[in-house]
């Protein structure tokens, strides 16, 4: 028979690479809002990277008095063309969460604060500068921008701060029944857990443990090789880097992995195990603790000159206050565009809607997850992703989060990469199964000594 320790050192040399891949790319992607991941660039990469950029486009407007005239903002910045988006020109590089026009001005939410195009065409900071503004809204003279998903600030079209506040909402309003699909996505990316920024820490620890367990495993293979090789006796640097790779805290750290590959898993066949993931619901009494808080969830906001509306997970809550929230509508509000007296809700696992002459309804035939919403000769075009019924800045380079996206879900290398993910995935399971049997059987041998 063979045995554990051989088993467990195979697992590990056959997917070492691809797991410290998986690691690394994760760890960053759980911090998408660092700049430098949007400002280094790479250009020595599959056309598919170079395309993802193009998802990256949170925000479009074509000038009402010139068709001709066209600015797009993403994650790379704010971009402008002058031909009908033949050729477009970066006019500002920052990245970019949102666009919104008022009485013909433009307004960007940026990673480092708010935006606004002057009469010569100059984007200038207008206010909260080095503040991650995730969402805006700007209507009736009023700037509604949402600050770290967790504070809403009230502002003028001169950025003079009126009210700041940070949204409660009572517990009884958070009572809602989600599905096994919006917990498993959740969990993946560091949100499923506990409110703040707690779930982004466990899955930061259990990436970096991964890693550091992936390196010093490494390390006492070659280590064992050179002691058998007899090229040099390292028995004391065996035992001393095993002491550091089989601890307590490695044993804590496979839950969160464990939990990271599972949904991982799923994620990867999101399409096959749809079906059964949206008809289990989780009721309000088993969710983890962030459904029943919910304070760093804001996702979007609107202001129509009477109501206040910010979008997270459960829906759609509205106030007349800032103090007050009453749930309105439900499902992942993912952005919410308005476009004169419509209000258009763009949902993230749930289905998009409208709100119009105050009644919501259903949208029909539009993309999931749209960024923004433009209309063209009376007709309603929606911005989402790669397919695209308006003209996109085309880049020669890919952003270090592009790359770090693709090499993640493996679109990198081809979409049949996401069975190497599986089978990777898998492995890292029976790892640290068998890391724990393993390391027991370690510490019941020292005892008996």
């Amino acid at each position: 028979m063979v045995r554990l320790s051989k088993l467990h050192k195979l697992g590990a040399h056959t997917v070492v690479f691809m797991l410290l891949i998986l690691s690394i790319s994760g760890f960053f992607l759980n911090h998408k809002n660092w700049n430098f991941l949007y400002s280094t660039t790479f250009t020595s990469v599959p056309k598919s990277v170079i395309e993802h950029d193009t998802s990256l486009i949170n925000g479009y407007w074509i000038d009402p008095l010139n068709a001709n005239h066209i600015i797009a903002a993403g994650k790379r910045g704010i971009f402008e063309s002058e031909n009908q988006g033949k050729d477009f020109q970066q006019r500002l590089a920052v990245p970019c969460n949102a666009l919104k026009s008022y009485e013909g001005i433009l307004y960007a939410a940026s990673h480092d604060g708010i935006y606004r195009q002057d009469t010569l065409g100059e984007w200038k900071l207008l206010a909260l500068g080095t503040k991650h503004i995730n969402a805006i809204s700007v209507y009736a003279n009023r700037i509604v921008a949402s600050v770290d998903q967790s504070q809403i600030v009230v502002l003028d079209l001169e950025g003079n701060i009126l009210q700041r506040t940070a949204p409660v909402i009572k517990s009884n309003e958070l009572e809602h029944d989600i599905s096994l699909a919006r917990l498993i996505r959740d969990v993946h990316y560091g949100r499923g857990l506990f409110d703040g920024i707690s779930s982004l820490i466990i899955n930061d620890f259990a990436t970096i443990m991964l890693s550091f367990l992936l390196l010093s495993g490494m390390v006492m293979s070659v280590l064992i090789y050179q002691t058998r090789k007899k090229i040099a006796n390292r028995g004391k640097a065996i035992k001393m880097v095993l002491k550091v790779h089989a601890t307590s805290i490695s044993v804590v750290a496979t839950i969160p992995l464990i939990l990271i590959a599972l949904s991982g898993i799923l994620l990867d066949h999101s399409k096959l195990f749809a079906a059964f993931l949206k008809s289990v619901s989780i009721s309000s009494t088993y969710q983890p603790p962030v459904y029943h808080q919910l304070s760093s969830d804001i996702w979007s906001v609107d202001y129509d000159g009477d109501v206040y509306r910010i979008g997270n997970r459960h829906g759609i809550y509205q106030s007349s206050d800032l103090k007050e929230w009453d749930f309105e509508n439900s499902g992942f509000a993912y952005k919410m565009i308005r476009n004169g007296s419509i209000l258009y809700v763009s949902g993230m696992g749930a289905p998009n809607r409208v709100l119009e002459n105050n009644v919501w309804k259903k949208l029909e035939h539009s993309p999931h997850m749209f960024k923004d919403v433009i209309t063209i000769n009376g007709k309603v075009h929606y911005l989402k992703g790669h397919k695209n019924s308006v003209a996109l800045p085309h880049f020669q380079d890919a952003t270090l989060y592009s790359v770090l996206f693709t090499l993640h879900d493996g679109s990198f290398f081809g979409d049949w990469w996401a069975y190497v993910n599986d089978v990777t995935a898998v492995t890292l399971i029976f790892l640290l199964i068998s890391g724990i049997i393993l390391w027991m059987r370690i510490k019941r041998i020292l005892k008996v000594k």
